[in-house]
């Protein structure tokens, strides 16, 4: 506690101590204030950093739609880094890029975001991708589907149970009991 606070608390006791009851009640509102200002500030901190993660989750967005290879992968890396509220954000702006496709290369690391961020709303943009031409791709959409959850994740796990691919047969298997699905 600062020394300013100290001194404040040792002119309150005095107070207290002159004055009576009266004191008390200004002590007990003092003391409110004087720590109840740190959690005010720091919720006013809280409102205006989701703005910020908006407009961050709308330049990544941009840069998704846009951008060069390099600059698509670096965008979903900063994409899987967000949590909590901004995760939803970040897994629409995912399921944008693949409802539009792109290389393999974006396309494996777009699934991985899309796993980490765990949004069973990513389920549809990922399950069309467990049937991709390239082993790759599939296994990653198979693997991300058993991350996301949700009833289209399930039921694209229980096709790929069917299918030729021994690996995703695998992970989808592993899917399946991740979600605790039957």
């Amino acid at each position: 506690m600062p020394a300013a606070n100290h001194e404040s608390i040792a002119g309150i006791l005095l107070t207290m101590k002159l004055q009576g009851r009266i004191a008390i009640v200004t002590a007990c509102l003092t003391l409110a204030g004087a720590f109840g200002a740190p959690a005010a500030h720091a919720e006013k901190k809280t409102k205006t950093a989701a703005p910020a993660q908006n407009a961050e989750v709308e330049r990544l967005k941009q840069a998704l739609a846009s951008g060069a290879e390099a600059d698509r992968l670096s965008a979903l890396d900063a994409l899987g880094a967000m949590n909590g509220a901004n995760a939803a954000p970040a897994a629409a702006a995912v399921s944008e890029l693949l409802n539009r496709g792109a290389s393999v290369t974006v396309l494996i690391r777009a699934l991985a975001v899309a796993g980490k961020l765990a949004q069973p709303s990513s389920s549809a943009a990922v399950a069309p991708y467990t049937r991709h031409r390239n082993t790759d791709v599939r296994v990653a959409a198979t693997r991300a589907l058993g991350a996301t959850g949700g009833p289209d994740a399930v039921s694209a796990l229980r096709a790929i149970l069917h299918g030729n691919d021994a690996a995703s047969r695998g992970f989808a298997a592993s899917g399946l009991a991740t979600l605790k699905a039957k």
